[in-house]
């Protein structure tokens, strides 16, 4: 008798957790579905901020190696005069 019990509430447990799964994956794909864009406004709008974001990190890549730059072209400068002399 008990086993029934606990078995009918183990399989109404796991009813349960389909049906929240169920939902949240709803709920997922309606957000995606919203973020993906319609418009050509919406798209050309993107792809802006994607170029952007592309070149603030390409800035900033090269204003972190601009010091390696110029160390190397002081050493080609320096190594041009010792030849010459």
């Amino acid at each position: 008798m008990t086993t029934r019990v606990l078995s009918r509430d183990v399989e109404q447990g796991r009813i349960d957790t389909e049906k929240e799964v169920a939902a949240k994956v709803e709920e997922d794909e309606t957000a995606c579905s919203l973020l993906k864009p319609t418009s050509p406004l919406q798209f050309s709008a993107n792809r802006d901020w994607k170029m952007l974001n592309k070149r603030v990190k390409e800035y900033a890549l090269e204003y972190k190696t601009q010091t390696q730059k110029l160390n190397w072209v002081m050493l080609k400068i320096k190594g041009q005069e010792q030849i010459e002399t």
